[in-house]
């Protein structure tokens, strides 16, 4: 394989798939939906990439010309290398820590509402069901007050 994708599946057998993935040096991803709301995660491990950048450079029209106006429209490709961290770098951020602390503001709260039902997952075996909405909301609110103590 080229790359795993793991979707439905408890955190703990998330991370033993992608710790598996690392060792073999297999790119990773993982995913869920869960009504409108759904995340993905990517380890590409050590991913190299091309990137293109383009440039715009004054150019002289002649000789005896001293005036820049015209530009010249340049392209360069520019190899770049990526390192990712495997999911269980990534969902178990101390979040407490000064140096977290202060990107909390710029990060996008979804990662908290994934981790509150990767854990509901966890604990009831399930997702959480419109069924049973009301003893459901109640147990997603306990575990979020839990997350942002």
């Amino acid at each position: 394989f080229d790359i795993v994708c793991a979707t439905g599946l408890k955190q703990e057998q998330l991370e033993r798939i992608n710790n598996i993935c690392r060792d073999n040096n297999k790119k990773f991803l993982c995913g869920d939906v869960w009504g409108m709301f759904g995340y993905m995660f990517a380890d590409l491990v050590d991913h190299e990439y091309s990137e293109e950048i383009v440039q715009h450079k004054a150019v002289k029209r002649g000789p005896d010309d001293t005036e820049k106006n015209a530009r010249e429209t340049v392209s360069i490709t520019v190899k770049r290398r990526a390192i990712y961290v495997p999911l269980q770098n990534a969902l178990s951020a101390d979040w407490t820590k000064p140096e977290l602390r202060s990107r909390l503001r710029r990060g996008d709260p979804s990662y908290f509402v994934m981790k509150i039902l990767l854990r509901f997952r966890d604990e009831y075996n399930r997702n959480p069901d419109p069924a049973k909405r009301k003893a459901d909301t109640e147990i997603l609110f306990k575990m979020r007050d839990e997350l942002v103590k």
